[in-house]
This record gives C-alpha cells, structure tokens and sequence, in this order.
C-alpha cells in the first residue's frame, strides 16, 4: 500500500492514523517492510516511482532482459512457445504503466494460447511489427509522466473526416485538407482506413503541441470509434496507423478517448475533406487559422512504405 499526500507532516499522520487502526482492529504491520520515513522516490510492485521528476520506469535489468528476446525475435522465423510466453510475461510486467502498449501482446497470447510450451509457432510480419513498438517503448519511453495538471482539465477536441476526395482534421486553430495520393487510391482503401489516416496525421504533426494533454476526438465513422478506443485492428494497415497515433502518445504523454459524432454536426471538417475550404473559411472570418500539410512519411499503401513509416517515428 502506499500513503501519499502533498506535505512529509501529512503522510506521517496518515502513516500513523493507518498503524493505530490495524492495532485496534488487531491487523499486524510488517515493521520491517514499512518506510519510517516519507519518500519521493521508492520502488513500488517492481516499478520506480519518482514523484519529483514525475516517472514511473521498469527496472532497468528486466529491461536489458526483454531487449535480448526481443533481438532473437525478431532474427528468428519461429520460435518455441516457451520462449514468446517469457517474452509476453515479462512485457506484460513492464509495461503496465503505459496503456497503450498491453493491446500490442494481444497477438502473442493468440498465438500461445492452447499450445505446449515445447512447440514450435511462425512469427508472422504483423507480430514483427508489434515487437518493433515494443522494442521502441523500451528503448525511447521507458518512462512516462504522471500526475500532470492539464490531465484533469476539459478535453482537447480533435475533429477529422474523410472522403474518397481526400480528409481533413481540426484542432484549434490548426486544419488539414489534403487530396488522398493516387498510390493510396489505386489499392482500394477501406473507408475506415481513410477516415483513420487524418487522425495519424494529426498526432504526428501536432504531437509536440499536444504534449500533456487530454485529446477527445471525434469522427463520424461507428466502426474507427471502437477501433481506436480498443487500440486494436484486424486490418494490418489501420493497426499501422494504431501505432503510429500510439506511439506519438507515449512520446508526448497524450491521453485520448474517442467519441462519434453524426455528420451533420461534422461540418467544418467535412467541407475540408470535400476540397471546400473557402466554406470552411467563411465560417470561421476573422479567426487566425493555420493550414497544414500532411507528413509524406505517413502514407500507409505499400509494405516498404508501412516499414519506412515505422523506422521514421
């Protein structure tokens, strides 16, 4: 259990408020256990907490640890079930801080699931890639900030929209319209992938802007609502763009939840993706808006394109 409060005095008193009840109800304490002095920096169900720099990190041996199976994961085509059950085990531990990365073992217990652990199962280039994001949280965001005052303040709105003309996002006073590339069009793109995109660019253009932050957003598209809050897609390309949004939030310590909104009330970002920007402009005269081009890095139409993308976060 840890006791926490804003001042060393108060955590002493609670401290001793919680010993006199366990004596009066006769639960015993583990004095040996027991800090006799408030911390800011302690070591809590294996991960540390350090208050004053406001991280939660993995023990650095587990971590060494986990990169090792990740490099023969990774080198290998199939691997024994002993070996990838270790693996999920330990990321399992490691990453309980972090809430979007859990969605990315998933696979892994798919794959383990039922099997003996001297059997031996294909890695297939799905999982790879999952291991790849893996890797980065280990390597790059080994750590994440906590308590942050603009968490608990009003949501972020982030609004996007697609169409087979191109897509568009709005935040703040930051918009994107852009046609969709012949390339992406010509492998005939669902069109939950096309309205996931705008969103990947989003998070990829104003990550650093929004830092801290507690994103809404909002889409008029049913099936990439649950998609996004689940952080999960059967369809290899819209769980590419999962990562990307991902891991810029772990990059900027962004939390976001998703919301549908019906298209009527969509209207700013559906003129954007229909290239009807001077309506878009009419509406908002006067306001200093900022127009923004979408990384070309992001393009999800091809495999060597989706590794390009992978290796450029």
């Amino acid at each position: 259990m840890i006791i926490w409060s804003d001042t060393k005095e108060n955590c002493q008193k609670i401290l001793q408020l919680y010993k006199n009840i366990c004596s009066f109800v006769g639960l015993p304490v583990c004095e040996e256990k027991t800090l006799k002095e408030p911390v800011q920096v302690i070591v809590y169900l294996g991960l540390l907490i350090d208050v004053p720099r406001k991280l939660i990190k993995a023990p650095m041996d587990k971590v060494y640890r986990a990169l090792d199976m990740i490099n023969t994961l990774l080198a290998s085509k199939q691997v024994k079930v002993a070996l990838l059950a270790s693996f999920t085990g330990l990321m399992n531990f490691l990453t309980r801080p972090m809430e979007f990365i859990p969605v990315y073992l998933r696979r892994f217990y798919d794959l383990i699931g039922g099997k003996q652990q001297s059997d031996i199962i294909s890695l297939s280039a799905e999982c790879k890639l999952d291991v790849v994001v893996l890797q980065k949280f280990l390597l790059y965001y080994n750590g994440c900030s906590l308590m942050v005052h603009s968490m608990a303040e009003q949501p972020q709105l982030l609004q996007s929209d697609a169409s087979f003309w191109g897509m568009s996002y709005v935040y703040q006073k930051y918009y994107m319209a852009a046609a969709w590339p012949k390339q992406l069009m010509n492998t005939s793109p669902s069109i939950c992938l096309l309205e996931a995109i705008p969103l990947g660019c989003a998070f990829v253009t104003l990550g650093f802007i929004m830092s801290d932050s507690y994103i809404l957003v909002k889409t008029d598209n049913e099936a990439l609502v649950s998609i996004l809050n689940k952080k999960s897609s059967k369809c290899p390309r819209i769980q590419q763009v999962i990562r990307l949004i991902t891991t810029q939030c772990l990059k900027y310590n962004i939390k976001f939840k998703v919301e549908h909104i019906r298209s009527r009330q969509n209207i700013d970002c559906d003129l954007l993706s229909r290239s009807q920007q001077e309506q878009f402009l009419a509406r908002h005269r006067g306001e200093h808006l900022v127009p923004l081009q979408p990384p070309e890095s992001l393009w999800p139409w091809s495999s060597t394109k989706l590794r390009h993308s992978l290796g450029w976060l």
